[in-house]
C-alpha cells in the first residue's frame, strides 16, 4: 500500500501482511482499524508486530486522554519508553544473517507458546526455536491484546487481538526464514474468498448474490472472459 490515500485501496484487500522494517508508519494505522471491521486476517512480522501493537496502545491513550493530540500521546509513549523500547542488550535478539543457513541458526533463541491463543492453535508446539533480528521490543500491551508467545528473558514475541471474530496476529521472529509456512498457510486460508461462478442464459445471477462475488458474463464458459 501506498503512504497515501490508503483508505482507497483498502476494498481491494482480503487480508494484510505487515511486514518488517525501520520505521512504524502511522499512515498504516487505517489498515488495522478495515482488518477490525471486515474481520480480515493481518500477519505483522518483526516490526509488524511493533506496529500492531503500537496502534493499539496509542488508541488505548487516546480513549483515556481525548483532549490530547495524537503525536502528544505518542510523544508521552515514547518518552516513558511505553512505545517501543531498546533492548539493553540486544545480542540475545538483535543478529545479522545471509542466505547461510549458520547465520540463521546462530541468531536462533526459543520462545514459549501460550495454550489457548490463535497462535497456539495454528502452530501446534509449545515451543519454537526462531530467527530473531530486532533491537526493539514491544513493553506492554493495550487491553484486549493477547500475550501469546515469550522468550527466555521475558520479551514479547507473539500477540494477537481476536475479539469479536477479529483475526489479528503478530510475531517478532521472521517466519519467512523457517522451512514450514504455518502463519503463511493460516493467512491465505483466513483471508476473505472470493467465488466465481459463470453468468449466463442458462446459469442466471443467483437471488443471493453478494458484491464480493465475481462474476464472467459469457455465452460459453471459457477462458479470458472479461470480470466484472
Amino acid at each position: 500500500l501506498l503512504h497515501q490515500n490508503v483508505e482507497d485501496y483498502l476494498p481491494l484487500c482480503d487480508g494484510y501482511i505487515w511486514p518488517g522494517g525501520s520505521k512504524i508508519w502511522p499512515d498504516f494505522f487505517p489498515v488495522l482499524e478495515d482488518a477490525i471491521k471486515h474481520k480480515k486476517p493481518v500477519l505483522g512480522v518483526c516490526l509488524g508486530l511493533q506496529a500492531i501493537g503500537s496502534a493499539f496502545n496509542l488508541k488505548e491513550e487516546k480513549e483515556k486522554h481525548p483532549e490530547k493530540s495524537f503525536e502528544a500521546i505518542k510523544q508521552l509513549l515514547k518518552d516513558t519508553d511505553h512505545y517501543l523500547k531498546k533492548l539493553e542488550d540486544p545480542s540475545f535478539h538483535s543478529h545479522y544473517v545471509t542466505k547461510e543457513i549458520a547465520t540463521q541458526d546462530a541468531a536462533r533463541h526459543v520462545i514459549q507458546l501460550k495454550k489457548e491463543t490463535l497462535f497456539y492453535k495454528i502452530m501446534r508446539q509449545n515451543e519454537l526455536n526462531v530467527v530473531s533480528l530486532h533491537s526493539f521490543i514491544l513493553p506492554y500491551v493495550a487491553k484486549d491484546v493477547v500475550v501469546s508467545a515469550i522468550s527466555e528473558d521475558n520479551v514479547i514475541e507473539a500477540i494477537e487481538y481476536t475479539k469479536d471474530g477479529a483475526q489479528i496476529l503478530g510475531v517478532q521472529y521472521h517466519p519467512e526464514l523457517e522451512n514450514t509456512s504455518e502463519l503463511f498457510d493460516w493467512l491465505v486460508d483466513a483471508c476473505y474468498h472470493k467465488t466465481m461462478f459463470l453468468v449466463n442464459k442458462q446459469n442466471p445471477i443467483p437471488k443471493d448474490y453478494e458484491s464480493r462475488i465475481m462474476m464472467y458474463h459469457s455465452e460459453y464458459p471459457r477462458c479470458g472472459e472479461k470480470v466484472i
